[in-house]
């Protein structure tokens, strides 16, 4: 929730690539101001101002750094996003039912799905021509 507040209202400040040091100075004393708030006096605005403020001080830190571009399969978020929650879904419908006796196949499903995820979302991207087909697009969200 935090995080999606700043990205609709304050990313054009941090996203610049200009961000002042100013601004991530305050963003950090805020953040630790709204921190010890909550600490001696716990509701739900000082958590919620904590939580707002120290989302705000890491962006404007990250947007500091120099940062490599994104590679092609980096942007595939909500593409592996939709294949996880279906696939996993599934698989832990049938490792419940038939082999919930162990905690092993679960720990395996948990290191092996998202790697099987990311291979499916892989390949259906190449299918798709490598992104450019009106599938992969409207699959993807145009992204």
């Amino acid at each position: 929730m935090t995080g999606g507040y700043i990205g609709i209202h304050g990313s054009g400040a941090v996203e610049s690539k200009n961000t002042s040091w100013l601004l991530l100075l305050a963003s950090v004393i805020l953040a630790v101001l709204a921190y010890y708030f909550f600490k001696y006096s716990p509701s739900m605005f000082t958590n919620l101002m904590y939580l707002l403020l120290f989302a705000a001080a890491l962006w404007c830190l990250v947007c500091k750094l120099p940062l490599p571009m994104a590679a092609n399969w980096q942007k595939h978020t909500f593409i592996v996003y939709m294949t996880h929650f279906l696939i996993v879904r599934g698989m832990n419908v049938l490792v419940s039912k038939y082999l919930s006796a162990s905690m092993w196949p679960g720990i395996l499903l948990f290191f092996l799905l998202p790697v099987l995820c990311f291979a499916l979302t892989s390949l259906f991207w190449r299918i798709c021509g490598k992104g450019q087909s009106f599938v992969w697009k409207m699959l993807s969200g145009n992204r």
